[in-house]
């Protein structure tokens, strides 16, 4: 997510990167990863799609993000990960170089 613009310029302000599951084919059904660590399920029924065992796949996710993008790896040593805070440089790279592989 940008960060809110405060009409300064402030180029320092910090983006977020929020984590979560997404489905490939409906980009609109999305579970954050709040939800994801609240309630622990080994399935989850979300509209017509049931997912087994989100929360690891969640951290298989996260860690193959990590891999790609180590600057996120400072998150997999946090207990309940949910976001990452990038700069805007970072958050250019990352989208730029990442996103697209997922």
């Amino acid at each position: 997510m940008p960060p809110q613009s405060k009409g300064n310029g402030d180029e320092g302000e910090a983006w977020v990167l929020a984590f979560g599951l997404q489905s490939l084919d409906e980009r609109s059904l999305w579970l954050g990863a709040e939800i994801l660590w609240q309630y622990p399920v080994e399935q989850l029924r979300a509209d017509d799609r049931l997912v087994d065992d989100p929360l690891s796949t969640l951290l298989r996710g996260l860690g193959l993000a990590a891999r790609l993008y180590p600057v996120l790896e400072p998150m997999l040593t946090e207990r309940s990960p949910t976001s990452q805070e990038l700069t805007a440089a970072q958050a250019y790279e990352f989208i730029k170089t990442v996103a697209w592989r997922f």
